[in-house]
Order: C-alpha cells, then structure tokens, then sequence
C-alpha cells in the first residue's frame, strides 16, 4: 500500500512540479531544459495518458493512451509503472486461483509461451532490429511494454511457488488435490533435489556462470570484432547471429540466475549461497522502488542542464555513467532516508498489518512476562477446578 501511494506521489512531483523545481533551481533554464519541458513534460499532462497508470497500465500497443507519435517523459517510467500493474494483475490471478483451486501454475506457463511467440511474430511482422532497444522507437518501445517484460515477473513466480512448496514442507500427496496449483511445483522441486552428486553439482554451477557472464558481455564481444567505421557499424547491426542471441539472451539470464540461486538455496550451506543470502542485500532491497523511480528522472536532468554537445563514444559513457550512478545513489538514499521510510512507518501505524499486529503482541507478552504467566497459571487452574467440579 504504502509503495503505491508513493509511486502515485512521486508521479504527480514529477509531471506537475519537476519543472517547476529545477527552475528554482537553477533560476535561469538553459534552452535545452526548456526544449525538454516543452517536448517531453507537457505532453504528459493529459488525463487519457494519466488515468491509466493508476493502474500501473501503459502500452504502445493502445495509441490512445501511449502516444506514439513523440516520447514523452511517461516512457521513461516504465519500470515502476510494471511494478504496480504486475502486483495488481498477479495478486487478482493468484487470489482467484486460491480460492477456487485452479492450475494457475498451468496459466502461467501458457500465457509466458503465448507472450514468447508473439514477440517472434511482433519482431518479424514489423521487420524490427533488436539493438533498437537503446532507444524507444520501434523495438525499444516494445522491449519496454507490459507485454514484453511480463514473461520476467512470470519466472519469478514460479520459483516463488517452489520456494513456498520448499518452506511449507509439501508433498506430492499434499498438494495432489487440495492445492493442484503447486503440485508442479513440488514435482519440479523434487527433480532439483535428486542432483546431489557433487561433481554434477560444481559442473552445473560453472556452467550456469560461464553462460550467465557470456550472455552479460555477449554484445560487447560481437561488437569488438569489428571496426569503428560506419560500414563495419553497418555490418554489426545487421548481423544475424548477434540478434538471435539478443531476442532471447535477457530471458536466458533471469531463468539460469533464478536457477543457480535456487540449486545453491537447497543444498544448503556453501559460500555461494551464503553470499547471496546475506544480509547485505536488504540493503538494496530496502530502497529499489525509490531506486527505479528516480533514476531515469535524475539522468535526464543531467543531460538536458548540460548546455553543450556530448559526443556520444566509450569514454564519456563511462564518464555520465559514473556522474549519474554517483548522483542517482546519493538522492536514492536522501529520499528513502526522509521520505519513504517515515511515510512507510506512518502508513503501518494507520494500517496495521497482521504480521505487525503479531510482533506487537508478542512485544507486549515479552514486556509483561509476570503478568501474562500469571493469568496462564489462574486459567489453567480455573480449567481444571470447572473439570473437578463436572466429575462431582
């Protein structure tokens, strides 16, 4: 709840007083800040773009509310807008599935297959070029639709639905007809289990690395094997092999990550696993929201207050890239630090939710241990004098 009200908020900042606050700012804009107002935030204002994403939803697929004809600031908001729009459309599926015991396990594989294939026919039918990615024309629109990334948050929840077969200690027999919708999953869990041969295991994990570190450094690799000049960039675009492997090299990445993780979780204690167990991570994982809210936000303040020409090569990519990771890290933390985290405690002591409602419970048994032991000891008393008494 209190993510949601956050990312509306964050969302009304940025689309009516973004402007505003680095004119304040800066007092005098440069020309391109106001080319970037102009062109990208002023078109953002219109309710048939904005009632939309109180939902979450924005797809270039519909033109009414994706507004393919320029790019406006809402494209590049994509990612907390999936956030949202995946947690309402998969907790709906999952509380249906619940309550009626259907194989949503099932629906879930089905509908990441049909997304698969028409991707394909979407990639084909509009003879698009998948290194577009890096922009939002075409493909780069595509890539970053509800449709195309919602196969990611799929693979998590099927290994979600393992991991919670894992902890609850199901079997087969469990789950064969009162919870259908898991009995997958505890298969595929009992499959995982039987690989407990050491040298199958370190062969496995090596393997899952090495593909993993070529699929991350696969464009890198292509693109060294040619040249710096216009037709051997030519030759790389349009090579055939390179946009094979980057259709479908992210799927690849998040299915063998997930998988290593998950192999190294059930076997237990090895370093791997408590590496990326530890709590350092919660770190991270504390402020991600806050994260991907704000980080395409600060990098175009970056670019369009810089009033000069950037020539776009190696070195001052890692340059801008350094300057925003260093710029987008700082404010990350000073408005979780100020903001959301307050808010966050603020929203919890309103709304209390059954896992606070326990641990205050048992803050108030740990508090007042020689009074609740003492109404246990009348209690039981009263119980066993009413029993003495009905054997009279």
């Amino acid at each position: 709840m209190n993510k949601y009200i956050i990312y509306i908020l964050f969302l009304c900042f940025f689309i009516v007083s973004f402007n505003k606050t680095v004119t304040l700012i800066r007092r005098e804009p440069t020309p391109l800040w106001e080319y970037f107002n102009e062109k990208m935030l002023e078109p953002t204002k219109k309710y048939y773009y904005l009632l939309p994403l109180l939902i979450g939803f924005k797809s270039h697929l519909i033109p009414v509310i994706s507004n393919n004809e320029e790019i406006n600031l809402l494209d590049y908001f994509y990612l907390p807008f999936q956030e949202i729009f995946y947690f309402i459309l998969t907790s709906f599926i999952i509380f249906v599935g619940y309550r009626n015991n259907y194989k949503i396990d099932r629906f879930f594989k089905v509908t990441g297959v049909i997304i698969f294939i028409y991707r394909i026919f979407y990639y084909v039918r509009n003879h698009l070029d998948n290194k577009d990615y890096f922009n939002f024309n075409e493909y780069g629109k595509f890539y970053n639709s509800v449709l195309y990334n919602y196969n990611f948050h799929i693979i998590g929840i099927l290994f979600g639905m393992v991991n919670y077969v894992l902890l609850k200690g199901y079997s087969k027999g469990d789950l064969e007809f009162e919870k259908i919708y898991l009995f997958s999953s505890s298969k595929f869990l009992g499959f995982i289990k039987k690989k407990k041969k050491r040298k199958a295991n370190c062969v496995m994990i090596v393997s899952f690395l090495i593909i993993i570190v070529l699929i991350s450094f696969f464009q890198q690799i292509i693109a060294s094997c040619y040249g710096d000049n216009e037709e051997e960039l030519i030759n790389y675009k349009n090579n055939i092999f390179s946009q094979i492997i980057f259709f479908f090299d992210a799927d690849i990445f998040v299915l063998l990550s997930y998988l290593m993780a998950f192999y190294e979780y059930i076997k237990g204690d090895n370093k791997l696993n408590s590496f990326l167990c530890h709590n350092f991570w919660m770190i991270f994982n504390n402020f991600y929201f806050t994260y991907i809210i704000l980080i395409n936000p600060i990098i175009l303040y970056i670019i369009y207050t810089t009033d000069t020409k950037i020539i776009f090569n190696l070195s001052h990519c890692f340059l801008y890239t350094f300057i925003c990771g260093i710029l987008v890290f700082i404010i990350t933390i000073l408005a979780y630090s100020i903001f959301e985290l307050p808010f966050k405690k603020f929203i919890q002591h309103l709304m209390p939710t059954r896992e606070s409602s326990m641990k205050s419970r048992l803050t108030t048994i740990e508090n007042n241990q020689d009074n609740f032991m003492d109404n246990v000891t009348a209690s039981i008393t009263d119980i066993i004098a009413d029993n003495e008494e009905e054997e009279n």
